[in-house]
């Protein structure tokens, strides 16, 4: 064997094709086992304790108590409350009619007080010139003016226009009384008259 056939013999022939390296996605990746997702079910409650029912019934229990008295409270205010606070009411403007009617009273009476102590001053005025006691005559009618003034104020229209010439009159009982006794107790003597005219004008009696 010569050498060239030697050197030929261990040669490798030479292709022509190139070798094709493999891709990437050709290239088979291992997949991860997939772990299966359990759903959790519901908790189920739980029942309540022995306490927690025993409570809840005594909270019934007590709504149910608060309840009854609220509407007994109710009926009660309705049906015994109302009708005290209209009676209340009906006794509240009766008594102020009645307070009314007493101090319209009371007003009549003052008048009737200071018409009947000026006729009491008027006769005891003819009492003291009856006695020629010309002072005396002053001294019983020192007050009469201011008790006129007095039911002047409180009286109506016509009765004040009636006692302002009770007035008058007065005025001219103390002006005659030392020049003209028998004239001012004639005057005097129409005063008295006037005066009870007017307190049977102002209280029909």
């Amino acid at each position: 064997m010569s050498q060239e056939d030697f050197n030929g013999s261990s040669e490798q022939p030479i292709s022509d094709t190139p070798e094709i390296e493999p891709l990437m996605d050709d290239v088979a990746t291992p997949v991860e086992p997939v772990t299966p997702i359990h759903k959790e079910e519901p908790s189920k409650p739980k029942p309540p304790s022995k306490a927690n029912r025993f409570f809840r019934k005594v909270m019934l229990y007590l709504i149910g108590i608060l309840s009854v008295f609220l509407v007994g409270f109710i009926t009660a205010w309705y049906f015994k409350v109302v009708p005290l606070n209209q009676a209340l009411e009906d006794v509240r403007a009766e008594v102020a009619t009645d307070v009314a009617s007493l101090e319209a009273q009371i007003a009549d009476d003052e008048i009737r007080f200071h018409l009947m102590n000026a006729l009491v001053d008027v006769y005891s005025a003819r009492v003291a010139l009856a006695a020629e006691d010309t002072p005396g005559v002053r001294v019983a009618l020192a007050g009469t003016d201011e008790r006129l003034g007095l039911v002047e104020d409180s009286v109506i229209e016509d009765s004040a226009d009636a006692v302002a010439s009770l007035r008058e009159r007065l005025d001219a009982v103390l002006q005659t009384v030392e020049e003209d006794p028998a004239a001012a107790d004639r005057i005097l003597e129409r005063l008295a008259s006037n005066l009870l005219t007017l307190e049977r004008s102002l209280f029909g009696e």
